[in-house]
């Protein structure tokens, strides 16, 4: 990333997607309609992989987009790109649906991560929450 950046390159490092201990769909086929047996199933420990790979990136001058920050919000992750349309096929692959849901959510946040770099004089990459305000 440090060659990347170096070469004035930019660098946008694209967090974990939220990870289920069974498919996205198979999970909300038997959990029913509160999405309770998906919610259930979250690998938990991505949270600190999450944690560490921002770190690292933005250490390195790299931007980052957490994927869980931007995903999932009191504990919970959406699992519905649309009515009746699972977020994910699989364990951690999106849909068609779901690719288009997660970059409309990932645009403004790329372009927020942008403007607080360009605000700051350090040429670190800055840490902004998923709501766009300084962590």
């Amino acid at each position: 990333m440090e060659w990347l950046n170096d070469a004035g390159l930019e660098t946008v490092v694209v967090g974990p997607m939220p990870r289920y201990e069974s498919s996205l769909p198979r999970l909300l086929f038997f959990g029913g309609a509160d999405n309770a047996l998906s919610q259930a199933s979250l690998q938990s420990s991505l949270e600190t992989s999450d944690r560490v790979i921002g770190e690292t990136a933005r250490a390195s001058g790299a931007l980052y987009i957490s994927l869980l920050d931007l995903l999932c919000s009191s504990g919970e992750c959406t699992v519905y790109a649309k009515p009746n349309v699972p977020l994910q096929f699989d364990y951690v692959h999106l849909t068609t649906e779901g690719s288009l849901y997660v970059v409309e959510r990932m645009m403004p946040r790329l372009d927020t991560l942008r403007l607080a770099e360009a605000a700051q004089p350090t040429g670190r990459a800055p840490e902004v929450s998923a709501l766009g305000e300084d962590d």
